[in-house]
């Protein structure tokens, strides 16, 4: 009788550690399949998809870049292969080029022609688009120090280094947004432009702060 209590009760609680690491698998998918639509990573083929920020190829995972030595991580540009893994088992590759820009953990990057490589976009706006280039590089690590180049059309293939000298050239036209950029232009430049990866949006606020 006490064996056949035993043989129940090891039952029973053998079927509910069962149902528990069911319940959690569960919710681990469910988390996941969140995760991978609300993921922030991803590749877009056109001018229009970047524009709405639509992507077209969406990952769960990660995009690195060919490096000198080996497929690396990158903060804010990138000159190599662009690689991504889209699922499992599932990694797909593009030139330089070949595609229009990407979002890399929430951070969008945009091809330029005349430097042949992707750069991190801090700022949209039908007048200004600022965009930022490593100064100080340090193989295979998150750079500190960035420069500011910036375009006052989207479809230009030229940059510009955000200066004073500069600003004063190309919104001579447009007095608020001149004053706008050189106060933002001198807090830029009183911080040194460090710029810690994990301070991407932080940053980003403050340009908007000061230009919207």
């Amino acid at each position: 009788m006490k064996q056949m209590q035993l043989y129940s009760l090891r039952t029973y609680f053998f079927r509910k550690l069962t149902m528990i690491i069911i319940l959690q698998f569960i919710i681990a998918l469910h988390a996941h399949a969140k995760f991978c639509a609300d993921t922030s990573t991803g590749i877009y083929f056109t001018k229009e998809q970047f524009e709405i920020d639509e992507l077209q190829l969406k990952s769960c995972y990660w995009i690195r870049e060919n490096g000198p030595i080996i497929w690396s991580d990158f903060a804010y540009e990138a000159s190599g292969t662009i690689k991504i893994k889209v699922s499992k088992g599932n990694i797909k590759t593009f030139e330089p080029g070949s595609i229009y820009g990407f979002k890399k953990d929430g951070i969008k990057f945009m091809f330029v022609k005349s430097l042949n490589q992707y750069l991190a976009i801090l700022y949209e706006n039908p007048s200004v688009y600022l965009f930022m280039k490593e100064d100080v590089y340090f193989l295979y690590h998150q750079t500190k120090r960035v420069i500011f180049l910036y375009a006052t059309n989207i479809d230009s293939s030229f940059l510009k280094k955000f200066n004073k000298q500069n600003i004063l050239k190309d919104f001579s036209n447009n007095l608020k947004l001149e004053k706008k950029l050189l106060d933002l232009f001198e807090k830029i430049d009183r911080e040194k432009t460090y710029f810690p990866y994990k301070d991407f949006f932080k940053w980003q606020k403050k340009v908007e702060d000061y230009l919207n």
